[in-house]
């Protein structure tokens, strides 16, 4: 996008459509330069370019299609001693219990 033209400092700035501030947004992130160095050159408010880029990020649709997902190692529970997993009809569990064997006392 090419910086406007310098004309009248005091002329009032036509409003950027949507997909005008998208583009300058994308050069601005793409370019490596100073948020001021990039208003300089884009006669643009540093005002302005912050608060485009704050609704930007904001809004930002993720990225259609496959996502890189690291998974973390494993964790071991936290089963601890003396800890009551499970109380029913006054018999306490300290651990899981397999659900056929929790079946077969019960009947």
């Amino acid at each position: 996008m090419e910086p406007l033209s310098t004309g009248n400092p005091r002329r009032k700035m036509a409003r950027r459509t949507p997909s005008q501030i998208i583009s300058l947004l994308t050069e601005y992130e793409n370019s490596g330069l100073t948020a001021d160095d990039f208003c300089e050159q884009y006669q643009i408010k540093r005002f302005n370019l912050t608060r485009w880029l704050r609704l930007y990020r904001k809004n930002r649709i993720p990225p259609k299609g496959f996502v890189a997902v690291s998974v973390a190692k494993e964790v071991e529970p936290l089963v601890q001693k003396d800890v009551l997993f499970a109380e029913y009809l006054g018999i306490r569990f300290y651990q899981p219990v397999d659900p056929t064997y929790f079946k077969a006392l019960l009947s």
